[in-house]
């Protein structure tokens, strides 16, 4: 789950000017706090307050506070090469277990910067600062850039330069706290940079900041915020494939108003029919309410009377008669969706995988059968075998589509295993896929 997070997440991906400049970085906090003790003189000055330079000054060195710790640390592939450039090479690893999970720390006078090891090497993945250069520095800054256009709205370009900057900083450090598993901190971040960018000097829709926010204070239990958050997305169209409807499901479910998520993930599945999220909370939601789970079909089939040639929408009412442990109209409509779009993984392997089940339950009835005649077994053990072997093509089709599914590959293998003295040509491709699967090991 937390890769496929990441990948929403909006941060700022270029490296910091510094790299090029390959000199150290050194943090003083006490000059800091002098450029923030001169601009407190600086507004409290008849002859400067008036002046939007003053407040630009403030904003920026307030911002500067507030990044103080982590300056020059950037996502996602920062490598321990680059930090010793910047910061320093004389500290040495060691390492440092953070929610359950092993990582190589470095532990400079500022922060704790943490790595991890993958294909190109260690890169970091998260920071705890050390240094706090004052309280409350993001709000102040904010409120300068505020000030500054306040008092003369000609320097918006110069407001919206700092603004950009004070956002992409916010997003940086929520996508810091959600690699710490700080949901509600995650959120919060990421809120702000919602709301900085909606400032006149900006004027521009973050669409992705607000479904961040809303997903993430989902995530911390925070469900007034989320639906707020999330409402915003959706009302303007940002809807990431349906999901968007899925999380305002479980946040007015978590409010309490079961009528009204049930309302949200109706209007989802009628719009993102093939959306297995929203497929799964209308199948939970419409067994605690005590409704009649036909309706949701008819939603579906209603959808697919207007567009009958739409893959998603059979595939959709695949999942929906599949989670109601429907497996032969599943089928149907999987089918459907295959012969539709026969270059999809998905739709391949789910006609597979309901013909799977399929042969699995009628496995585990007969097993459970203790009177059965030889000739009766082996009659009924023949059936299960035609219904596995029905789930052999489609599934071999998903293999052709992608190959690098390994769970397509274990299926192949412990279906063909079951199979293997069908044929001869059944028990070289279980040998085939016996091999690939170790090989994926």
């Amino acid at each position: 789950m937390k890769k496929v997070i990441l990948a929403l997440l909006i941060a700022v991906m270029a490296a910091p000017a510094a790299m090029s400049q390959m000199t150290a970085i050194k943090v003083d906090k006490d000059a800091i706090l002098k450029k923030i003790e001169r601009s407190n003189e600086d507004i409290e000055n008849p002859k400067k307050n008036t002046k939007a330079n003053a407040w630009l000054d403030r904003g920026k060195v307030f911002n500067d506070a507030a990044t103080a710790s982590w300056s020059g640390l950037y996502f996602p592939s920062m490598t321990t090469l680059e930090l010793q450039t910047f910061y320093g090479s004389k500290v040495e690893p060691e390492e440092k277990v953070v929610n359950g999970q092993s990582y190589i720390a470095y532990e400079y006078p500022n922060f704790i910067a943490y790595f991890d090891e993958t294909e190109i090497g260690q890169v970091l993945v998260f920071w705890e600062p050390k240094l706090v250069v004052i309280d409350n520095a993001y709000e102040q800054s904010f409120d300068a850039y505020k000030k500054a256009y306040e008092v003369d709205p000609k320097s918006a370009s110069k407001v919206k330069a700092g603004l950009e900057m004070l956002a992409n900083d916010h997003k940086k450090e929520g996508q810091n706290a959600f690699a710490l598993q700080d949901y509600g901190t995650t959120a919060d971040h990421f809120a702000k940079a919602y709301e900085i960018q909606m400032h006149p000097a900006v004027a521009e829709l973050d669409t992705s900041a607000v479904y961040n926010a809303g997903m993430f204070y989902t995530f911390a239990g925070d469900f007034d915020k989320g639906a707020k958050y999330l409402e915003i997305a959706e009302n303007n169209d940002y809807e990431m494939d349906g999901d968007v409807y899925y999380f305002l499901y479980h946040n007015y479910y978590g409010l309490g108003d079961s009528n009204k998520a049930k309302a949200i993930l109706q209007k989802g599945i009628s719009k993102h029919p093939g959306n297995t999220k929203i497929v799964e909370g209308l199948v939970g939601i419409y067994s605690v309410t005590e409704s009649d789970p036909g309706e949701i079909i008819d939603i579906v089939k209603k959808s697919i009377d207007d567009e009958p040639e739409n893959p998603l929408l059979w595939s959709g009412l695949g999942s929906i008669y599949q989670k109601m442990e429907d497996n032969d109209n599943a089928i149907s409509a999987y089918r459907k969706a295959a012969e539709l779009a026969p270059g999809d993984f998905y739709n391949n392997f789910r006609l597979a995988y309901a013909h799977i089940e399929i042969g699995d339950d009628m496995n585990k009835k007969l097993n459970e059968m203790t009177s059965l005649s030889t000739n009766e077994y082996n009659d009924a053990l023949e059936k299960v075998y035609q219904e596995y072997e029905k789930a052999l093509p489609p599934l071999e089709k998903a293999y052709e589509i992608d190959p690098t599914s390994e769970a397509t590959v274990e299926l192949l293998k412990n279906l063909t295993f079951r199979l293997r003295d069908r044929s001869d040509d059944i028990q070289q491709k279980y040998d085939k896929y016996n091999e690939i699967f170790k090989n994926m090991q």
